[in-house]
């Protein structure tokens, strides 16, 4: 009897060391799936700030070069330095030079007034 009891004690001593190596086997495997879960939602916040560093600097670039780009004011003045600084020349030819006294503009057509525009065409944005 003695021996039967000694038995059964060894084994749910056994059983008992088993569930505790079975219980210890789920916990090491729940951490590690809990630790790649961590691991890719780390890696996926890092690529998704990196994502957004590159966004801001394409955006931040597309700008920059908007800047840079030539408005039509710039262009305008542009073409009027241009022209402004040729070089001014004295026509030699009287036939190709305007007949008549110069300062006189008491026959010269001029419009002294500018046509009312009602609507506008849209702008661009």
């Amino acid at each position: 009897m003695q021996d039967d009891i000694a038995e059964l004690r060894r084994q749910l001593e056994e059983a008992r060391h088993a569930r505790e190596e079975e219980r210890h086997a789920r916990e090491e495997a729940e951490k590690r799936r809990e630790e790649e879960r961590h691991a890719r939602e780390e890696a996926e916040r890092r690529q998704e700030e990196a994502e957004k560093r590159r966004e801001e600097e394409r955006h931040a670039r597309e700008e920059a070069e908007q800047r840079l780009q030539p408005t039509a004011l710039f262009h305008l003045l542009d073409r009027c330095h241009e022209y402004l600084s040729q070089e001014i020349r004295v026509e030699t030819d009287a036939a190709l030079t305007t007949q008549g006294n110069s300062e006189s503009g008491r026959d010269s057509s001029v419009q002294l007034t500018l046509p009312r525009v009602h609507s506008f065409p849209p702008t661009p944005s």
